[in-house]
């Protein structure tokens, strides 16, 4: 009779005891020499878990019976073979920043390409200024596309500090110019490099003199400024030394005195004018998905969508708002507990900080920035009426005047004068509003401005010149508006909009230019998947709105915030598609 066995139990105990033997040099019909030590091992173990063993112990080669092979040549430390071997017998391996680099050679010789991944990501973690060169090259020779990669961004970004290292002027005049050319790395000023240029070639003039002109081709010489060019590039010994950079020296000097806008070359990104983006935050919406919360950043200009650092856990139904191009997010439900909590998403490191916490806990908050100060307004279940003043100049939270009528699921917006809290849902009897009230921050107050047309919660509002837009929202539970109206801040009056192609209420409106994007959130009943991944545009010349533009995923509950920044932001983010 065939007895069920724990698989998983047996093949432990086996690998871990065949370790054993091989530690103990028991029944072992192979001796591997290397890094002047020798290990015994088992041909059949070594053969199934690595592909180079396979190949050396079933050819035809004078190894396949061999009694020792000789790996001398393999420049590794004795404890890393063992690390090896320990992983080729148990599949475990012990990789730390210390042996990353030896892991990843052997690991290439070996052809285990699963250690090797595992190793190069360790090396990734710790690149920095004074190894991302090292680890470029490193990189290139054991083709670890991730390390490249990372090792490539990190140094266009913080291309001025590692182009003062030694490492980068003892670099060959290929690699400087690989460098050199790349739209993505950022500087302060183009007149940077041009002088790591000549930083470079003054290190050993003699040799490298040669290779000036080519790499004076790779400076943006337009993008520099006319006096630099003509007090300190035109005078420089290297250029009058070459009659070719003389010439482009006096042609780069006429294009900038003309009229003409067009350039023989674009200015680095980093250097580009501002592009509008979109930052977008989503919640999961259910306690079981362990995913943590999407951050991703779209381009209307291109029509992409890049993803962004996650927020660290799980949030729902929280607050989004971006304040002098630092984004915010405000308290919400965290881990099924509503949160006081405020969290700072740094755009340059791509990073989450920890601010100090709110005075109450907010769920489904509204949140505007007027003046330099976050403000959030009311919530869901408790605190309806609050008004919490977060000032990242003192980095500390106030309390404003109460609400005149406390209100939930309500939205929020600033004109730059003055802050609004628009419909949302009564306290307590759970009443669908469409009062709308205005705060003054000179007088500390508030007072009710006229009702808008349609009562409605859980809507989305933007600010445009003299004009505040309120998109969809719900006017009953679970029951969609697609219906948008308008209010002008000149007149004091409230008019309707053409409605928006799709039903919804939860999501995400941001302004870019002259066009107003409604992303994501809620639809009724009667709107299909494929419906819920439209963005609703308008157009505040035309009055229109257009649907062509979907999004590759479909999210219920959206909070987004739209600024100008600069294109050399998105370099490294991958890109989200369907």
């Amino acid at each position: 009779m065939k007895k069920e066995t724990d698989q998983y139990k047996h093949c432990l105990d086996l690998t871990r005891k065949l370790d054993d033997f091989r530690k103990q040099k028991l029944l072992c019909d192979v001796t591997l020499h290397a890094a002047g030590s020798t290990f015994p091992a088992h041909r059949n173990v070594l053969a199934v878990s690595c592909p180079y063993f396979y190949k050396l112990f079933t050819s035809d080669m004078k190894e396949k019976t061999a009694e020792t092979i000789n790996l001398e040549a393999l420049e590794v430390r004795a404890s890393t073979i063992e690390a090896l071997l320990s992983y080729l017998y148990t599949g475990n391996i012990d990789v730390t920043h210390f042996n990353a680099e030896e892991i990843v050679m052997l690991a290439d010789y070996f052809l285990i390409t699963e250690v090797k991944a595992m190793a190069s990501q360790e090396l990734e973690s710790k690149v920095n200024v004074s190894n991302c060169l090292f680890y470029l090259d490193f990189a290139g020779r054991y083709t670890c596309e991730r390390l490249a990669q990372a090792s490539r961004l990190f140094l266009e970004k913080h291309f001025e500090e590692v182009t003062q290292s030694d490492d980068f002027l003892s670099l060959g005049a290929n690699e400087v110019k690989d460098i050199i050319s790349s739209d993505n790395i950022i500087v302060g000023k183009e007149e940077i490099v041009f002088e790591r240029i000549v930083s470079w070639i003054e290190h050993n003039r003699k040799e490298r003199e040669v290779y000036f002109p080519q790499l004076l081709l790779c400076v943006r010489l337009c993008s520099m400024s006319r006096a630099y060019l003509e007090t300190l590039v035109i005078s420089h010994a290297l250029v009058q030394e070459q009659a070719s950079c003389l010439e482009m020296i006096e042609n780069s000097l006429k294009i900038t005195a003309s009229s003409d806008p067009s350039l023989p070359q674009q200015p680095r990104k980093c250097l580009q004018p501002a592009v509008d983006v979109v930052i977008a935050i989503t919640g999961t919406q259910t306690r079981l998905d362990s995913q943590p919360s999407s951050i991703r950043c779209y381009v209307p200009e291109e029509n992409n969508w890049f993803e962004m650092q996650h927020f660290p856990e799980q949030i729902n139904w929280n607050g989004f708002a971006e304040l002098e191009q630092e984004l915010y997010t405000v308290g919400g439900e965290r881990n099924g507990q509503i949160s006081d909590s405020l969290e700072k998403f740094n755009l340059n490191t791509n990073t989450w900080t920890k601010m100090p916490p709110m005075l109450k806990s907010v769920l489904f908050p509204a949140v505007a920035t007027l003046r330099s100060c976050l403000y959030v307004i009311g919530a869901s279940r408790a605190n309806r009426g609050t008004l919490q003043i977060y000032s990242p100049y003192l980095d500390a939270w106030s309390l404003g005047p109460q609400l005149t009528t406390p209100r939930e699921i309500t939205c929020a917006v600033s004109d730059g004068r003055f802050l609004y809290a628009i419909g949302g849902m009564r306290a307590g009897d759970g009443e669908y509003l469409n009062s709308v009230e205005r705060y003054d921050p000179d007088e500390e107050s508030w007072i009710e401005i006229p009702s808008m047309l349609q009562a409605r919660g859980g809507s989305c509002a933007v600010s445009f010149e003299t004009s505040i837009f309120v998109v969809g929202g719900e006017c009953n539970v679970r029951v969609a508006l697609s219906s948008c109206e308008v209010y002008s801040t000149v007149v004091n009056q409230w008019h309707s909009i053409a409605s928006m192609h799709v039903p919804r209420y939860f999501a995400g409106a941001a302004t870019v230019g002259k066009k107003i994007y409604v992303f994501g959130g809620v639809g009724g009943s009667n709107v299909t998947l494929e419906q819920r991944r439209v963005v609703d545009r308008y157009d505040t010349e035309t009055g229109e709105w257009n649907s062509e533009i979907t999004m590759p995923w479909e999210a219920k509950y959206l909070r987004c915030c739209g600024f100008p920044s600069r294109r050399d932001f998105l370099a490294g983010l991958p890109q989200v598609t369907c």
